[in-house]
């Protein structure tokens, strides 16, 4: 099963239909951000008609770079539902979380601690602060490491090539 988190309404239409009209089956969307707490936040809509990349769009308050980022050329703001990972989610088994969160990875992963702690997947996050403080030097490497017993490691140190749209 593949479990797929989406805050933002037209993007997680796209990404259920693209689920949908594929025939993936064991796909199962979800209409929330995930974070550490469950709240409401209003937040800028994706904009979609203009050259960009929507998977940029971001639920916290601030990230490094709003390159390729393009909102609603009309302003129009949204209300996203954050949720827990812990509180979402009752599996039998994890084996992989692939974390693309925009800056709100640490946050993310507070929010699925006994997940992370019960099953012990492995873990693929896109960091966005890899790249100033290190791989392993991030609030969300630190955490992993000690609370979590993780070991954490750069992927360019196994010559594998990063592929990101900043």
């Amino acid at each position: 099963q593949v479990h797929a988190f989406e805050p933002f309404r037209v993007l997680h239409q796209v990404l259920t239909a693209n689920c949908a009209i594929n025939g993936l089956l064991s796909c199962f969307t979800y209409h929330n951000a995930l974070g550490n707490r469950t709240e409401q936040r209003s937040r800028r809509m994706p904009g979609l008609a203009a050259v960009g990349n929507p998977s940029k769009s971001y639920v916290v308050d601030a990230v490094k770079s709003e390159l390729l980022v393009h909102h609603d050329s009309q302003g129009r703001m949204e209300t996203v539902s954050m949720v827990r990972l812990d509180d979402v989610l009752r599996l039998d088994r994890l084996d992989v979380i692939k974390i693309d969160v925009e800056s709100g990875e640490y946050e993310m992963l507070l929010g699925g601690e006994q997940t992370i702690r019960k099953f012990q997947p492995v873990i693929y996050v896109e960091d966005s602060e890899a790249d100033t403080l290190g791989a392993t030097k991030t609030p969300t490497a630190q955490w992993l490491q000690k609370a979590q017993s993780y070991s954490c490691h750069d992927p360019r140190d196994f010559d594998l090539v990063l592929m990101t749209s900043t």
